[in-house]
């Protein structure tokens, strides 16, 4: 059963090195194969004037972040549960085991009473919400958390939509080391409370990934 699967692997990987995919070559600098450790890092911090409480954004033991989408919002108490919280007659309760945040393409529109209700008791309980920016624009969400292109937030002139009032970044694994150093550059409390991965174009399982990474552990040092 494994055989198709492995050529297909294979497949993609002579592609990738022939037709030249992906970033330009770089060489890991910072990374031991041999040593285990916790990565360090800033949990969001609260500000005055809040509308919720900002710092379960993130988890210092590791993040869970879970991708809902319209039909999700549809079934509340279905949705809870998958998320791991727990119910007390239909509302739920963050508990340990439950999502830290959750990530949606598409916002409800203000006209969809239910599954704004729905998010809304997920942020009372410290489930916060992150969207692309493009979204938050066409159907602001109060509490919510823009998620805006590393590129186009170093560039500056990024105005949050109404209601959002925190910002993430995306980044797709090709930018270059200025715009990353301009993202290190900035202090915790007036950055991204998030970096999130999409990677635009693959050359390997985790190239990009590791690129990435092994920069901004220069850059943070």
């Amino acid at each position: 059963m494994e055989i198709d699967p492995c050529r297909a692997l294979a497949n993609l990987g002579t592609a990738a090195a022939t037709q030249g995919w992906g970033i330009p070559a770089f060489k890991e600098t910072t990374r031991d194969t041999h040593t285990f450790s916790r990565r360090v890092g800033d949990l969001p911090l609260q500000r005055d004037g809040d509308s919720l409480d900002f710092r379960s954004i993130l988890h210092r033991d590791g993040t869970v972040f879970s991708a809902v989408s319209a039909s999700d919002l549809a079934a509340p108490e279905q949705l809870y549960r998958k998320l791991g919280a727990k119910l007390v007659v239909g509302m739920p309760f963050k508990d340990i085991a439950t999502s830290d945040s959750v990530f949606l393409r598409e916002v409800p529109a203000a006209a969809d009473a239910a599954g704004r209700r729905a998010l809304r008791r997920l942020q009372e309980v410290g489930v916060h919400v992150l969207a692309p920016i493009a979204a938050l624009q066409a159907a602001p969400l109060p509490g919510a958390v823009a998620v805006v292109p590393l590129a186009a937030w170093v560039a500056g002139g990024v105005s949050l939509p109404e209601g959002a009032e925190r910002v993430a970044v995306e980044v797709d694994g090709t930018e270059s080391e200025e715009v990353l150093r301009a993202l290190a550059g900035v202090r915790s409390e007036d950055g991204p409370v998030v970096a999130l991965l999409n990677i635009k174009v693959r050359s390997s399982l985790d190239e990009p990934d590791m690129r990435l990474l092994d920069l901004a552990s220069i850059l943070a040092a």
